[in-house]
């Protein structure tokens, strides 16, 4: 009764896996032979064939000792012969005895093609191979000296000059050139050219950008695509943006041809304007004074295809004196030209800058041309002017002494640019 009232606790034994009864709240093990075995067998292990646990003083084992003892009946691989292994070592097993471990791979010899056995796939050579001797030549000195068979492939040189330094040799490849189509010999597998001349020779490309022809070296020709460095950056400019580089040399081209047209024609203008005409008694005939009919102004328009001829605008056309009417101008079809209304007061200006950037910007918005690309460069090119203008004048005052003007006139010049 006293026993039966103390035996609380319900445990099972962590060794023989059975139920026991027992006091003490963390007891393991049922009887003494338990924990005599838990204490020379520290690990808890499965078993990886019969997937029992058992203890073990090791974590390293993956069998239990009752599959280790219990044999397997396996066929050899070489005699094809039964024999009895451990049931652990199932799946490494392959020979029945080192006589056949040792003649287990069937191989054939690289250099008599014969085939053998090894105990390794990795052996190339049979043993007669590795036995027998063959004579060679030495390529240096020319002498006979023996080697192994399966070495026969790989010898070129006696034990003598095995050691001593020997002259470069260079592979030699027979190529065709790709100019001249003449075969030839050279050293480097990708040579395509027989001579310099013939790498070197002038091909004519056509520029992607200007298409205007040009002469590189041949051996350049799958590389240039364009003339000139110009053309490149503006090429490349022209991808940036998403444009056609062709059709950017194109308005390119206008506008330059446009910019050269007005320019000569405005020079022109404002050189008559200055000229003077008909004399009487060395005095200048003032032609204000002469009628100037209206059916010679129709017939010059007439004449002019009834547009300016700087812009080629075809309204608010007027009629203008090559040379002025008090200087002596006529009111002959000579002296006359069409000019529109915007072209005739820039020209009458006597500015040959102000005319020809007026002008122009009027042809470029008659023909719808951004202009303002234009008006930028040519604001540039007035500052410039100026600048220059004003640096010779400090440099005459400077050379006269005055320098507290040319002091106030470069301060003025360092204002403009700072600001």
């Amino acid at each position: 009764m006293t026993a039966q009232a103390k035996a609380k606790y319900h445990h099972l034994c962590v060794v023989c896996l059975n139920a026991f009864d027992s006091t003490h709240p963390n007891a393991k093990y049922c009887s003494e032979p338990c924990r005599k075995v838990a204490e020379k067998y520290h690990y808890k292990c499965k078993c990886s064939i019969c997937g029992k646990d058992f203890m073990y003083p090791t974590r390293s084992i993956s069998s239990c000792p009752e599959c280790r003892k219990a044999l397997v009946k396996k066929i050899c691989v070489v005699c094809q012969k039964e024999f009895s292994v451990p049931r652990h070592q199932v799946n490494h097993a392959k020979c029945c005895s080192d006589e056949c471990r040792k003649n287990r791979y069937l191989l054939t010899c690289v250099s008599c093609d014969k085939q053998f056995r090894a105990p390794t796939a990795n052996v190339r050579h049979c043993p007669e191979c590795l036995k027998t001797q063959v004579v060679k030549v030495c390529t240096v000195c020319q002498t006979e000296y023996t080697v192994f068979k399966y070495q026969a492939d790989q010898a070129k040189y006696c034990s003598k000059c095995k050691n001593t330094p020997k002259p470069f040799e260079r592979p030699v490849y027979e190529k065709k050139c790709v100019v001249c189509n003449q075969v030839f010999t050279a050293y480097f597998s990708t040579a395509k050219f027989c001579s310099d001349e013939c790498r070197n020779k002038p091909t004519k490309l056509v520029c992607r950008y200007c298409k205007k022809e040009f002469e590189v070296p041949f051996v350049r020709s799958k590389q240039r695509k364009y003339c000139s460095t110009r053309c490149t950056s503006r090429a490349s400019a022209a991808y940036r943006k998403g444009q056609s580089p062709s059709k950017v040399w194109m308005e390119q081209q206008i506008r330059e041809s446009i910019e050269d047209e007005v320019r000569l024609i405005v020079t022109k203008l404002i050189k008559d304007l200055k000229k003077t005409g008909n004399h009487l008694n060395g005095t200048a005939i003032d032609y204000w004074n002469v009628s100037f009919s209206e059916s010679i102004k129709e017939q010059v328009k007439k004449r002019d295809g009834y547009a300016c001829r700087i812009c080629k605008k075809d309204t608010d056309l007027h009629v203008h004196h090559r040379i002025k009417r008090k200087n002596g101008g006529d009111h002959s079809m000579e002296n006359l030209i069409t000019l529109c209304g915007s072209c005739h007061r820039a020209v009458e200006t006597g500015d040959l800058a102000h005319a020809i950037r007026k002008c122009t910007r009027n042809a470029f918005m008659h023909y719808h041309i951004p202009v303002a690309k234009l008006e930028e460069k040519l604001n540039k090119a007035e500052e410039r002017a100026q600048t220059r203008a004003d640096l010779k004048e400090i440099f005459r005052l400077i050379a006269e002494d005055e320098k507290e003007d040319a002091l106030v006139l470069l301060d003025r010049l360092i204002e403009r640019y700072e600001g």
